[in-house]
C-alpha cells in the first residue's frame, strides 16, 4: 500500500512512494525551451543526483495514462523527444537527460494525480475530521503485481501509545497508524462518504 519511504535525496525534495514536494525553481523545467536547454547540456558523467521536474515529461506521461495504457519509460521518453524535436536513441536508453527527466517525472506525475483526486498524506487530524463527518477513509496504493489497491475504512480506533489506528471490519490488530510521522508512512488518503 505505499507505506515505506526514503531520506530526501542530495537535492532536499522529499521523495516518498506517492507524494513530492514542488522542487526549487532552479530544478523545475516549465517550458519546452527549458526542457530543450536542460537535455542539451546534460553530463552523463554527472548523473542527475538532483530531482528535476520537467512539465513536459508529467504532460507526456498524463496524456500516455489518459489514452488508457500504462506509462512506460522507453514510451514516455519516446514521445518527449518527438515533442521537443530530439532524436530518439536506444543507446542513451538509461544514461540520457530524457531518461532521467523521464524517470523523476514518473513521480511527479503520481503525486500530481494523486493531488487532483483529492488524497492527501494519512493523518490523524484527517482521521480527526472523518470521525466528526461519521465518515470513512479510503486509502490507495498498490499490491506487489503493480495493481492498485483502494480499500475503505471506516473503523476508526484510538489506541493507547499509538494514536488513532485505522481498522479493518472484525479485526483487533494490525491497523495502519494515522499518524505517519511516528512510523514513517505516506499513505495517500482520503475522506470519502
Amino acid at each position: 500500500m505505499g507505506l515505506g519511504t526514503r531520506q530526501p535525496n542530495n537535492g532536499g525534495t522529499k521523495m516518498s512512494n506517492d507524494f513530492v514536494d514542488d522542487p526549487p525553481a532552479d530544478r523545475w523545467l516549465k517550458t519546452d525551451d527549458e526542457t530543450r536547454r536542460w537535455v542539451e547540456t546534460f553530463d552523463p558523467m554527472r548523473k542527475c543526483l538532483d530531482m528535476v521536474r520537467s512539465d513536459a515529461a508529467v504532460e507526456c506521461i498524463d496524456a500516455i495514462i489518459a489514452e488508457g495504457a500504462y506509462p512506460y519509460n522507453r514510451d514516455a521518453r519516446t514521445r518527449l523527444c518527438a515533442r521537443l524535436g530530439i532524436p530518439f536513441r536506444e543507446e542513451d536508453e538509461n544514461n540520457s537527460g530524457t531518461s532521467w527527466l523521464v524517470y523523476y517525472a514518473q513521480t511527479y506525475a503520481r503525486s500530481d494525480r494523486l493531488k487532483r483526486e483529492g488524497y492527501s498524506q494519512l493523518t490523524e487530524e484527517m482521521a480527526r475530521e472523518a470521525i466528526a463527518k461519521g465518515a470513512g477513509i479510503e486509502l490507495t496504493g498498490h499490491n506487489f503485481m503493480g495493481g492498485e489497491v483502494n480499500e475503505v475504512y471506516r473503523r476508526i480506533v484510538d489506541v493507547p501509545g499509538h494514536g488513532l489506528v485505522l481498522m479493518r471490519p472484525r479485526v483487533r490488530n494490525r491497523g495502519i497508524r494515522c499518524d505517519h510521522k511516528r512510523r514513517g508512512t505516506d499513505c495517500p488518503a482520503r475522506i470519502v462518504s
